[in-house]
């Protein structure tokens, strides 16, 4: 594989009070633009899967969903007679279990803790819309019997071939103004990058290479990308090796995400949530 390995990946200064949105794939800033956010002129409801994987994969920068147990829309009701989608958050499994039994180790992983996929709100939604709307998506699910969210945030910044750049990275400020307790970051690991600055994760290059229920959405990505499809005599491993090369696949040097977690429902309930891990301070 054709190897470009950045020995310190740039990271998204977390001193700032902007605050990230997106349309398109494409990132802006917001800071008060569209002036006050405010809560009467919008709703959080439960959303179906179609429309929320068809809203998640236009405008987050991922283009990807994820195995969601559970979908929400932000609407903005400027006009009462046609609400608009204007976010989306939603709650689904991890790639792992043990991500979540570590740190919620008393709870049921996928009913009673879980993790926040995907979150991403409209350019034209107001400072402040991503805390309201995380704490109405809280109360809801809590409501359904989930007691414990983890959440992740990604703060090295991707950079397309041509010199875009596609993610700014995110600190998850927004996490902790929304009170989650800081478990630290994960482990640092080497992240696959495609000319066109998305990540491929081990996990799914894994699948191809094991043969895997969903390679073949990951084997299409690749040809997307320029690589030659596979021979019907070319073995997976080998394959999936020559495809990297084929497409200018390079090498990160990730530093690994920074990790939230939260213990939500009545303050009764939140009380008898323990959490595994113990929390240190923020972007120790």
């Amino acid at each position: 594989m054709a190897v470009c390995y950045f020995q310190h990946a740039l990271e998204l200064d977390p001193v700032s009070e902007a605050c990230q949105r997106w349309r398109d794939r494409e990132f802006s800033w917001q800071i008060e633009r569209y002036g006050v956010f405010r809560p009467e002129r919008y709703s959080v409801e439960p959303l179906d899967r179609s429309t929320a994987k068809e809203f998640v994969v236009r405008h987050h920068y991922s283009g990807s969903y994820v195995v969601a147990r559970r979908e929400y829309g932000l609407y903005d009701h400027l006009d009462p007679a046609k609400p608009r989608l204007a976010g989306v958050a939603t709650l689904s499994m991890p790639t792992s279990p043990a991500s979540l039994t570590n740190v919620f180790p008393a709870l049921d992983v996928g009913e009673q803790s879980i993790v926040l996929g995907r979150f991403v709100l409209l350019d034209d939604v107001p400072s402040n819309g991503e805390t309201w709307t995380l704490a109405e998506v809280f109360r809801q699910a809590a409501a359904e019997g989930v007691r414990g969210v983890l959440a992740y945030s990604d703060p090295v910044v991707r950079v397309a071939a041509d010199g875009r750049v596609v993610f700014p990275g995110h600190r998850g400020l927004i996490y902790r103004a929304a009170n989650a307790n800081y478990l630290g970051r994960t482990k640092r690991r080497p992240m696959t990058l495609l000319p066109d600055g998305s990540a491929l994760p081990e996990r799914s290059l894994q699948k191809i290479r094991s043969g895997e229920r969903g390679a073949r959405h990951v084997e299409e990505r690749l040809i997307a990308a320029g690589a030659t499809p596979r021979g019907p005599d070319q073995s997976r491993r080998q394959w999936t090796d020559q495809a990297l090369t084929e497409v200018g696949a390079c090498m990160l040097d990730h530093h690994g995400q920074h990790k939230f977690a939260w213990a939500i429902g009545p303050r009764a309930q939140r009380s008898r949530v323990r959490i595994g891990v113990t929390a240190v301070p923020f972007f120790a």
